[in-house]
């Protein structure tokens, strides 16, 4: 990009996003400016590992609680969402669709009214949009949605709170409401069965909550393209590459590999001395 073309780039900022890279660099305009490009660079850089992270995840946590939930009993005549709709629980690999009644109280919400918000039903309706609205040349234009589909269309943030919360680690049981004291209770059982699995090379439940947290925290970041000035970059890529070699050391390490992070923070544009 050429300096006038810069220039004129910056004026179509908004004056508090653009204010945070001013002061950044004691309100040398051009090197704001040039500074926004490489953070820019290097939000896609991140972005582009914290899709594999999110992938490895998501595929991975499926794995353990298809296996887990078809092996749990059924529970006949279990009311899913309302009286309307009942299913029997457990003895299913589609866990989200069907989940075994220690699975429901974390894929499902209860608000303070006692409605229940499936996060199923959201994830079914977006996996159906996306599917209809595919290009009609599009092998899958329109197609039957499987239980794949709609856990790709499930929120990075649902995984995060299917995992025991470190805030809870120390605290006694007793002192959390109800509700709380259940989620953790089941969560704790869920990983102690189940979703350790997943992770064979990291057997801390709270480690995992944590990084799975700080992928999270970055992703959302980056997603409403806030500035990463004032973040510990290389702490959250490191992070992220330790989840993966929890997970599987060769993916982690293969990603590691293949990441510019470092390289792109060697190149932050500087004021001359």
């Amino acid at each position: 990009m050429q300096p006038n073309q810069l220039a004129d780039f910056g004026s179509f900022l908004a004056g508090a996003r653009f204010q945070t890279y001013l002061d950044n660099c004691q309100n040398d305009r051009k090197l704001a400016l040039t500074t926004y490009t490489w953070n820019s660079k290097l939000a896609a850089e991140l972005a582009r590992i914290l899709g594999h992270v999110e992938v490895v995840l998501r595929h991975a946590m499926d794995l353990q609680l298809r296996s887990w939930n078809a092996d749990q009993p059924r529970v006949a005549g279990q009311t899913d969402l309302n009286d309307a709709r009942k299913r029997d629980g457990g003895n299913s690999e589609e866990w989200l669709k069907h989940p075994a009644p220690l699975l429901f109280k974390l894929v499902n919400t209860r608000t303070r009214t006692g409605k229940i918000l499936s996060t199923y039903d959201g994830a079914l309706r977006r996996a159906i949009d996306g599917s209809n609205e595919r290009d009609p040349a599009h092998p899958r234009h329109a197609t039957y949605v499987t239980h794949d589909d709609i856990i790709a269309h499930t929120t990075f943030g649902f995984w995060l709170h299917l995992l025991p919360n470190p805030k809870h680690r120390h605290a006694p049981l007793s002192s959390l409401s109800q509700q709380e004291r259940s989620k953790e209770l089941a969560a704790r059982r869920l990983w102690s069965e189940a979703l350790c699995k997943a992770f064979p090379g990291k057997t801390n439940a709270y480690v995992v909550q944590y990084y799975v947290q700080r992928a999270h925290a970055l992703r959302n970041r980056i997603a409403h393209h806030e500035p990463l000035l004032h973040t510990d970059r290389k702490s959250y890529f490191r992070t992220s590459t330790r989840l993966l070699h929890g997970i599987n050391p060769a993916v982690g390490s293969w990603v590691g590999s293949t990441a510019q992070v470092v390289q792109i923070l060697n190149k932050r544009p500087r004021q001359k001395p």
